[in-house]
């Protein structure tokens, strides 16, 4: 009870005063029994300290702590002692007895929106080199201008950074196709009997270092592959390559001069030289020197290409063009007289002559005086 506690806290407060006379203790029973309880140097509790201890201890370890601010809080304030005032007392209750407050911010207000979680370490440094990437290309936007030559440009500038082993196969089938073909020469002119070469000249290179000029700028296998190549006259990829382009280019350029453009024609246009344009640029990762690298293909400045060389040839173009329709076309007219029904079965009926029934034809040619200008510039550009 209350007067109990507080008949203990007087005793306590006796013994750590010293005024407490053993004599008096150990007269009564109970005050002996309580007075073994306690420490006779220091008067505290002995019992009382170990579970202050382990209250600790596990306060200390309790998870909850970790993550709630206020259980945190009500662990590491000061006990009340019973000294406070009533005034402390009063607002202490209706603090306790009251709802925590909602706090009106910016959290309450947003709280209808979707969070966004924070991105990734990964996906920082994605971007980061995507946008160092960019960058380095230039890829910014300037004005209204379409983006298909800047588009053009990153394609060409990362084939130089990057280099051509990033962007195709090292395995290629040509490269498998030349070294498959040194295999098989080489195993051809060696005898199997004795493993030595089937060449007279051998005897003459058999023990002698090679020539250091024709090694400077390749290794071994290089040179020795380049000069089986040479013998047997095969061409390097890049250059059935180079051919094929140059050829594809010409017969493109000549069948835009020799036809009118329209906007239905301008779309077949912009993808075969589209097609043009990766043979190109396959082209060029294989070619061995800069200086052999051929342009992509704009199809706007081949359209500009192909008006000025029409321009240039049209006078030629109309004089051919009158040479040629200045005359009417030949017109045949004919007499037919059929035998009827019988006659699809090759049977022909003769009546009044006796004759057979055949097919008549004659030839009028006429001249035309007409110079027809306008007809002849839709010619030109059809």
């Amino acid at each position: 009870s209350a007067l109990a506690e507080r008949f203990t806290q007087i005793l306590e407060e006796k013994m750590a005063s010293g005024g407490m006379d053993s004599s008096l203790v150990n007269s009564d029973p109970t005050l002996s029994r309580i007075f073994q309880n306690y420490d006779k140097g220091t008067g505290a509790p002995n019992d009382s300290d170990q579970r202050i201890k382990e209250a600790m201890s596990y306060i200390k370890s309790e998870p909850l702590l970790t993550h709630n601010k206020h259980a945190k809080d009500i662990s590491t304030a000061v006990p009340w002692k019973g000294t406070e005032s009533n005034e402390d007392a009063n607002l202490r209750m209706i603090v306790d007895s009251k709802p925590k407050a909602i706090r009106v911010g910016s959290a309450h207000i947003n709280s209808n929106k979707i969070f966004t979680p924070p991105p990734t370490l990964k996906q920082k440094v994605e971007g980061a080199k995507s946008s160092s990437l960019e960058y380095l290309l230039n890829k910014e936007k300037q004005g209204n201008e379409p983006d298909e030559e800047e588009d053009n440009f990153r394609d060409l500038y990362k084939e130089r950074l990057l280099g051509p082993s990033m962007l195709i196969n090292s395995a290629s089938p040509s490269i498998d196709l030349v070294g498959s073909m040194a295999s098989n020469r080489i195993n051809a002119s060696i005898n199997q009997q004795t493993g030595l070469f089937d060449s007279p000249e051998m005897k003459h290179v058999r023990g002698k270092p090679l020539n250091s000029e024709h090694l400077k700028n390749c290794t071994d296998s290089n040179y020795f592959m380049n000069q089986v190549l040479n013998i047997n006259d095969v061409l390097p990829p890049w250059i059935d390559s180079q051919q094929s382009i140059n050829s594809n280019c010409i017969r493109l350029r000549a069948e835009l001069d020799q036809i009118c453009l329209r906007s239905s024609d301008m779309e077949y246009l912009e993808e075969r030289m589209k097609l043009l344009n990766s043979t190109i640029r396959t082209y060029n990762l294989q070619c061995p020197s800069s200086n052999l690298h051929k342009f992509k293909l704009v199809p706007v400045n081949e359209i500009r290409a192909s008006y000025d060389r029409v321009v240039d040839k049209f006078p030629t173009l109309v004089a051919a063009w009158y040479d040629q329709n200045r005359t009417k076309k030949n017109v045949q007219s004919f007499e037919r007289n059929t035998g009827g029904f019988l006659n699809l079965f090759g049977e022909e009926t003769s009546q009044g002559t006796g004759s057979n029934s055949g097919t008549d034809s004659t030839i009028t040619e006429t001249q035309d005086g007409k110079l027809h200008i306008w007809k002849a510039i839709k010619d030109v550009f059809k």
